[in-house]
């Protein structure tokens, strides 16, 4: 900081004194009043769930776990850290592919591999299949797969040829988001199934949010 006269420079510096806004590169502006401003129910919402994004956020600073995923993924992303990837990830649900039955022959430890493309790493999958009657045949939990976007669940019963069996696959993200599909099939099924027919397999965009992003 420097004095030329009566006149104060600080450069390089920002911040907000009473009702007065100082910016990095050294321009000062009123700060925005909005007393009386009127929101409509979706601005509401939304800065309802990005107070939510940061709570979340402030919670994955202090998990060790959480803090070293997001930071890792983080590394080559210029002037983004843990804190940021974890507010984008809130706004975020689980993108659900379909499911791969290559290896499936209806018998009791055989795998079905469930494909999602996510851009983060979900928290849980879990898998319930039902009868044509909507009677539970079973339900459990798929296993990540490392270094891939599929989850594997293995058939805990036999389920025998020509049964209508409806599987349904529940995604839960990190920040507890979940995204819910169903496929209903007559046994016996081979190959990949998808959710939507002709669906491309895409990478997730890249999800820009405009708001200034800073713990309070």
């Amino acid at each position: 900081m420097a004095k030329t006269g009566h006149n104060v420079i600080m450069s390089g510096n920002s911040g907000i004194l009473d009702n007065l806004v100082l910016t990095s590169n050294n321009t000062i502006r009123r700060r925005p009043d909005f007393s009386n401003r009127i929101l409509s129910p979706k601005q509401k919402s939304h800065l309802s769930r990005f107070e939510l994004s940061k709570e979340y956020g402030r919670m994955v600073i202090r998990n060790e776990v959480l803090n070293s995923y997001y930071g890792e993924k983080a590394l080559n992303l210029k002037g983004k850290g843990a804190w940021h990837l974890a507010i984008e990830d809130y706004f975020l649900v689980p993108k659900l592919y379909g499911v791969d039955f290559s290896c499936f022959q209806e018998r009791r430890g055989d795998p079905i591999e469930i494909i999602h493309i996510s851009k983060y790493k979900l928290g849980e999958m879990m898998v319930i299949l039902t009868n044509s009657e909507g009677e539970l045949l079973e339900t459990g939990f798929a296993t990540e797969s490392k270094g891939s976007q599929r989850w594997t669940y293995a058939l805990e019963h036999d389920i025998p040829p020509g049964k209508i069996i409806c599987f349904t696959f529940r995604a839960v993200n990190l920040p507890g988001h979940v995204s819910e599909k169903s496929i209903v099939i007559t046994t016996p099924v081979r190959g990949t199934v998808k959710f939507v027919p002709n669906q491309p397999i895409q990478s997730c965009r890249k999800t820009r949010i405009k708001s200034q992003l800073r713990i309070d």
